[in-house]
C-alpha cells in the first residue's frame, strides 16, 4: 500500500499490456480499468469523473494530445498510435494529481516506453484473422469476405555497456474488410424502390429516380493497412547525466474507411463515406542532470506532428455528382458533404523543465512548461450544395423530365468562402508542488499551478458585429490542489487518502477554428427555404449549385465568441481507505467528487419572440399517423436582426456534477496468477 500519493491513479504495467487479452492490440483499452473512468460513447473515448474531453494524453511526459479535437492523435479511427510492444507501462490519474500535469480538466494518461539494457532482448509476432470465424452482422444479408495480416518485432540492447542502450519496435497492419451495404427506409425506400412517388410526376419520373439506389446495395471495396515505427536511445555519459531521444512514426491508409461498421443499412457506406488517411510523428529529447545529491533538473522537448486528411471516395460519387441529397427524411442519397477535408494538420514544440529539490522531509519541484501549438485546417463543408425534398413525388419531378425548370425542393443550402484556417496557440505552465512527510504515519501533498494561454486572432472579420474580431483570452488560470495520505493501525496495512483541487482545461484549437470561419465574412453558409418566394427565386434548379455571389439577406449564420469566454475547469475532490487484507491483496473504497464550470455552450442571439402553435402529425415506423402535437414555435421573421438566420455565441453557459463510489480490489495468487477487479456507481448530470 502506497501511503505518500494522494491522487485516485493507476499503472498497467508491462506484464498486464502483454498477457491480458485486448482487441486488435489496443493496449490503451486498459484504462478503463481505473475506477471513475468510462467509456464516452461507442467510439473508443474515455471520460474521467464525467467530465467529457478535457484529457491531456502524454508520451514519456511530453504531450502527445491532439488539441483541436481534444483526444489521443490519431483520434479514433487508428488502433493505437504506438505498437503495444514497444509500451513499458503507461499511468492512468484519474482524480487528485499534482500540480506538475496541467492542462486537462478530465484525467492524464502517460505512456512509458520500452528501453535498451545491457542485455539483448527482442519480441516478434504475427497474428491472422478471416472471415470464418465471424458471425453475419444482423443487417447484412451476406457475411462479407475480410482477411486480416498484423505482425511486427522489437529489439533492445547495448551499443556500449552502461553506457549507450537501444530499443526499437514494428508494426504493420494489412486489412481487408469490405462493407456489407444496403438501404432501408420504411415508407420511402424499400428493397431498391422509392416508394409513395405519383401524380403529378409521371410513372417514367418516378421509376427514373430508382437509379440512383443502384451503387446503395451489394459489398462496398474498404481496407486499412497501417505502419509503425519507434525508436529510443538512451546515453548515460556520466553517471551524473542521462539523454534519452525517442521517435514514433505512424502511416494509416484506409480507402472507403471513414465508416468502420460491418454493416450498414443506413446508406452511409456510400453516401457517407470518405478515404481516411493518418499520419502520426512525434519525438522526444530529455536530458537529466543530477546537480548534487538532492537536486535533480529534468529538461525536456517534445515534437508532435498529428496530419488526418480524408478524401472523396471517387467510387461512390452518384451519377448528378458531389451534391448532398435528402429525401422525405431519407438521408444519404447523394455524397457526403465534408470532404475533402484537412483536419487538421497539427504541429507542437513544446519545452519543459523541471527541477527537483529534496530537504529534510520535503520533497519539492518547480516546473515551467511552455507549448507553441499550430493546426491547419483545409476544409468547406457542403461547398458543393445540399438538396433535401419534403416527398419522393418533388423530387422526381425535379430529377428529370423538369422542362419547366421548376424549382421542387424543401430547402437548399450551400456553403462558400475561404477553405484554410492556419492558427497558432502559445500556452504557458508554472508549477510548485511539495511532498512534506510531516510524521512517519502522515505524506502532506500540495502546490499550485498556472496556466494562461495566447490566443489568434481574426484577420478576417464582419463589421456588422465587432465580437468578430476578437477571440477573448483568460488570465486567471490559477489552480491550486492539495492532498494528504496517513497510515492507520499498528502493522500500517491500511492509508485514509484524500484530494482536492482546480483542474483547468485548455483552449480547444477546433472551437477557436469555428471563430474564424463562422463569422459570416470568411466562410457563409447560406440556407433557402423552397416555400418563401424569395428564396425560391434566388436558389438554383437541381442537380445545379450558386456561385458565390448568390445569396440574399436572412439566409447566413454567424458565430462569435462571449467577451468573457474562458476554458472549462474542474474542481474535484477524493476520499481513498485501502487495505492490504493479505500478502500482495488490496482493497480500495473511494468516494470521487467533481464538478465542472464554465462548461461552453452555444446559444442563438437571434431567436425573437414566440410565434402561433403549430399542429405535429405523428406518425409510427411505416409512416402512419397516430397522434398529433401542438407547441409554440419560434418564427424567422420575428428575429431580431433580419439580416442573420442564426446568430451564435460561444460561451460558458453550462455546469456538471459527479458523484462516484468505486471499489479496487487486486491481488496475486503465487507468481503465475494476478487479477484485479474494480467497480464504480456514479451519478453525473450536466
Amino acid at each position: 500500500v502506497d501511503d505518500q500519493k494522494s491522487a485516485v491513479s493507476n499503472v498497467v504495467g508491462s506484464q498486464e499490456i502483454g498477457e491480458l487479452p485486448v482487441n486488435g492490440r489496443r493496449f490503451d483499452s486498459f484504462v478503463l480499468l481505473t475506477p471513475g473512468v468510462t467509456s464516452d460513447g461507442t467510439f473508443g473515448l474515455v471520460t474521467f469523473r464525467g467530465m467529457a474531453g478535457g484529457n491531456s494524453f502524454l508520451t514519456d511526459g511530453a504531450d502527445t494530445t491532439n488539441q483541436f479535437f481534444n483526444e489521443a492523435p490519431g483520434r479514433t479511427r487508428i488502433r493505437s498510435q504506438i505498437s503495444q510492444d514497444a509500451v513499458q507501462e503507461f499511468q492512468v490519474i484519474a482524480a487528485g494529481y499534482l500540480p506538475e500535469f496541467g492542462r486537462a480538466s478530465g484525467g492524464v494518461v502517460n505512456t512509458v516506453t520500452k528501453g535498451g539494457t545491457n542485455q539483448l532482448h527482442g519480441s516478434a509476432f504475427w497474428y491472422f484473422r478471416n472471415r470464418t470465424l465471424n458471425a453475419r452482422d444482423r443487417y447484412a444479408s451476406f457475411n462479407p469476405p475480410e482477411t486480416q495480416y498484423q505482425s511486427g518485432a522489437s529489439l533492445g540492447g547495448a551499443i556500449k555497456k552502461d553506457k549507450l542502450f537501444y530499443f526499437a519496435s514494428t508494426e504493420i497492419l494489412r486489412r481487408n474488410f469490405p462493407i456489407a451495404a444496403s438501404y432501408a427506409r420504411p415508407g420511402v425506400v424499400d428493397s431498391g424502390h422509392f416508394l409513395g412517388c405519383g401524380a403529378p410526376a409521371t410513372a417514367a419520373q418516378c421509376a427514373a429516380i430508382d437509379s440512383i439506389l443502384t451503387r446503395q446495395y451489394g459489398q462496398v471495396a474498404r481496407r486499412a493497412d497501417s505502419e509503425n515505427f519507434f525508436a529510443k536511445l538512451d546515453w548515460h555519459p556520466t553517471d551524473r547525466d542521462t539523454i534519452s531521444a525517442s521517435a514514433n512514426y505512424l502511416r494509416f491508409i484506409s480507402p472507403n474507411g471513414l465508416q468502420s461498421a460491418a454493416a450498414l443499412n443506413t446508406g452511409a457506406a456510400v453516401g457517407s463515406n470518405a478515404d481516411s488517411t493518418v499520419r502520426d510523428r512525434y519525438g522526444r529529447l530529455l536530458w537529466t542532470r543530477v546537480v548534487t545529491n538532492n537536486i535533480l533538473n529534468e529538461a525536456r522537448f517534445g515534437f508532435f506532428k498529428d496530419r488526418q486528411y480524408d478524401d472523396i471516395s471517387v467510387g461512390l460519387t452518384p451519377s448528378f455528382g458531389y451534391l448532398t441529397l435528402t429525401v422525405n427524411g431519407a438521408t444519404n442519397l447523394g455524397a457526403a458533404n465534408q470532404y475533402p477535408r484537412l483536419n487538421p494538420s497539427e504541429l507542437r514544440f513544446q519545452y519543459a523543465d523541471t527541477l527537483s529539490v529534496t530537504v529534510g522531509r520535503h520533497a519539492t519541484k518547480f516546473g515551467i512548461d511552455v507549448s507553441n501549438t499550430r493546426d491547419v485546417t483545409d476544409q468547406t463543408i457542403n461547398r458543393y450544395g445540399t438538396y433535401t425534398y419534403g416527398t419522393v413525388t418533388a423530387f422526381a419531378q425535379d430529377f428529370s423530365g423538369n422542362t419547366s425548370q421548376a424549382k421542387r425542393w424543401q430547402t437548399f443550402s450551400q456553403a462558400f468562402g475561404t477553405p484554410r484556417v492556419d492558427e497558432t496557440v502559445r500556452e504557458w505552465g508554472l508549477f510548485a508542488q511539495d511532498q512534506f512527510r510531516a510524521t512517519s504515519r502522515l505524506t502532506l501533498n500540495y502546490g499550485i499551478r498556472y496556466d494562461v494561454a495566447q490566443l489568434p486572432q481574426p484577420t478576417i472579420v464582419n463589421p456588422d458585429y465587432r465580437q468578430t474580431a476578437q477571440i477573448p483570452g483568460y488570465r486567471g488560470g490559477v489552480a491550486p490542489r492539495l492532498g494528504f495520505a496517513y497510515s492507520l493501525g499498528k502493522d500500517r496495512r491500511t492509508v485514509l487518502r484524500a484530494g482536492w483541487g482546480l483542474f483547468t482545461g485548455r483552449y480547444g484549437t477546433g472551437i477557436i477554428n469555428s471563430l474564424f470561419l463562422n463569422n459570416g465574412t470568411y466562410r457563409k453558409s447560406i440556407s433557402y427555404t423552397g416555400t418563401n418566394a424569395t428564396d425560391n427565386a434566388a436558389g438554383p434548379v437541381w442537380p445545379n449549385r450558386l456561385s458565390a455571389s448568390d445569396k440574399v439577406p436572412g439566409t447566413i449564420d454567424i458565430t462569435f465568441a462571449s467577451p468573457t469566454w474562458r476554458p472549462p475547469y474542474a474542481q474535484n475532490g477524493d476520499i481513498t481507505l485501502e487495505r492490504e487484507i493479505a500478502k500482495n491483496n488490496t482493497l480500495a473504497v473511494s468516494y470521487l467528487y467533481n464538478r465542472g464550470f464554465q462548461l461552453t455552450t452555444i446559444r442563438d442571439l437571434n431567436i425573437g419572440a414566440l410565434g402561433p402553435v403549430v399542429t405535429y402529425t405523428i406518425q409510427d415506423g411505416a409512416g402512419k399517423a397516430v397522434g398529433t402535437y401542438a407547441t409554440p414555435t419560434y418564427r424567422t421573421t420575428n428575429r431580431v436582426d433580419t439580416r442573420y438566420r442564426h446568430i451564435n455565441q460561444v460561451e460558458n453557459g453550462a455546469k456538471s456534477w459527479y458523484d462516484g463510489l468505486a471499489v479496487d480490489f487486486r491481488g496475486q495468487a503465487k507468481r503465475e496468477l494476478s487479477y484485479r477487479v474494480s467497480y464504480t456507481w456514479s451519478h453525473a448530470i450536466d
